[in-house]
């Protein structure tokens, strides 16, 4: 039966035996002289007692490895029944253009989407192994990665190479109009946080002290960046909280001697600081923001 299966196409289909190990001297008496593998349990025989096997068992299993069938043959059985049972579980061929044809779509539509720069990540395609292109540009969090592995055994494994590619070096993940973009200039975009955003625990925030561009395109002719002339960019900085002045996470008197210094002069405060520092949210910084902080402090 095992040999019909394969005459027919069905080279997925293995056939392996599983004897206790004091009985593999008669192997012959298994095989009949075919190159069917044959595997042996050794005492105290985990597999036969995890399987619950007896003498002449027939296990089949599907392509995950579950147990489908299992039935005891001493009294002979139905090769037709096993037959169609075995080919029933054998999965669909997928042609090559199918996978090429899926590949390519996930690396494209929802899997592209962001609204900042940081939403995107340059990855590698396997045209190394003829399938998609050198490079692409997606969104880091909905990749399916473990889909794309996949696809590429399965375009290895039904032999569908038929070139390779020859790539440049990975480009900068670029959010254009919503969609994740290669730009081929190998330098970071110097644009600021508004366009390429900022990562989880910092805000964006406009600095008198500070230019940076508020965006930036690639000319890949040049390889070079071209930005806007002006300051309004933006520049990560951590999430400030209000009344940890010093940014440490922590509301003490600490922050209460840096608040003072601001008052009388000692000491000059950055914007982040100055937002920080002002409680009451009036626009300046005086004692009404001391006796905020220390009722924080106080837990009043």
């Amino acid at each position: 039966m095992y040999e019909d299966l394969v005459d027919q196409g069905y080279n997925q289909v293995q056939l392996v035996g599983i004897g206790k190990s004091q009985h593999m001297n008669s192997i012959n008496n298994w095989t009949s002289n075919s190159n069917v593998g044959v595997c042996a349990d050794q005492s105290p025989y985990m597999t036969w007692n995890n399987w619950g096997a007896v003498q002449r068992d027939l296990f089949i299993l599907d392509s995950q490895g579950d147990i489908v069938y299992h039935e005891n043959i001493t009294n002979g059985f139905s090769s037709n029944e096993v037959s169609n049972l075995v080919i029933s579980l054998i999965p669909e061929t997928t042609t090559c253009d199918e996978i090429e044809e899926l590949y390519d779509s996930l690396h494209a539509g929802e899997y592209t989407n962001c609204e900042f720069d940081n939403d995107c990540v340059a990855v590698w395609g396997h045209c190394d192994v003829g399938l998609g292109e050198c490079h692409y540009s997606v969104n880091e969090e909905e990749y399916p990665q473990d889909e794309i592995n996949n696809l590429v055994n399965t375009w290895n494994d039904e032999e569908c190479m038929t070139w390779v590619c020859d790539c440049s070096a990975e480009p900068y993940a670029q959010c254009l109009d919503g969609t994740c973009t290669s730009a081929y200039c190998m330098s970071e975009n110097p644009a600021g946080c508004f366009q390429t955003g900022c990562d989880e625990g910092y805000e964006c925030v406009t600095l008198e002290e500070e230019c940076v561009p508020s965006s930036c395109f690639c000319d890949e002719f040049y390889g070079d960046w071209f930005c806007t002339e002006d300051c309004g960019g933006g520049t990560c900085y951590s999430t400030q909280v209000l009344g940890d002045i010093n940014n440490d996470t922590q509301i003490n008197v600490l922050d209460v001697v840096l608040l003072v210094g601001f008052i009388l002069g000692n000491e000059i405060p950055d914007d982040i600081q100055y937002f920080s520092a002002d409680i009451n949210s009036d626009g300046s910084l005086n004692v009404l923001d001391v006796v905020s902080l220390v009722g924080i402090i106080l837990g009043n």
